[in-house]
């Protein structure tokens, strides 16, 4: 689905379909399902949200707003299962450092970067997890 929807954009042929509320909707749902039953629908979720009219700057702080609330959720569902308990607590703390590192220095690039490569850099992510689940 994600390559059908990779190859469409780049014949400059544009999707649009968020204005429908449905198709959000939908959307969200299939993210979740994803979201639980993969630990991640963010393919889908780029999807929607490329399709959006945002700035580079809103597409990515949604994304993130979305995925603190959702990892909430799976942490709490995790814990609960047994899956994560205090022994993994320094693994934990060192990937949460990591990924705030990471993410302050995707915030500078992104401020240097160009809506083009922007786009250009989602779809070539977006094509590479859509062929990574294939295999």
């Amino acid at each position: 689905m994600v390559l059908c929807y990779l190859l469409i954009t780049l014949k400059g042929k544009y999707l649009k379909l968020i204005s429908n509320k449905t198709i959000l909707i939908t959307g969200s749902c299939l993210y979740g399902f994803l979201s639980g039953l993969l630990g991640s629908g963010n393919i889908i979720k780029a999807v929607l949200f490329r399709e959006m009219p945002l700035n580079k700057e809103s597409f990515v702080g949604i994304m993130a707003a979305i995925s603190v609330l959702t990892n909430m959720a799976k942490l709490t569902a995790y814990a609960k299962d047994g899956l994560i308990s205090v022994e993994h607590t320094g693994v934990i703390l060192a990937l949460v450092i990591s990924a705030v590192v990471s993410a302050l220095i995707g915030r500078y690039l992104l401020k240097r970067i160009s809506i083009r490569y922007f786009q250009q850099g989602v779809a070539i992510v977006l094509f590479c997890v859509a062929i990574t689940l294939l295999i």
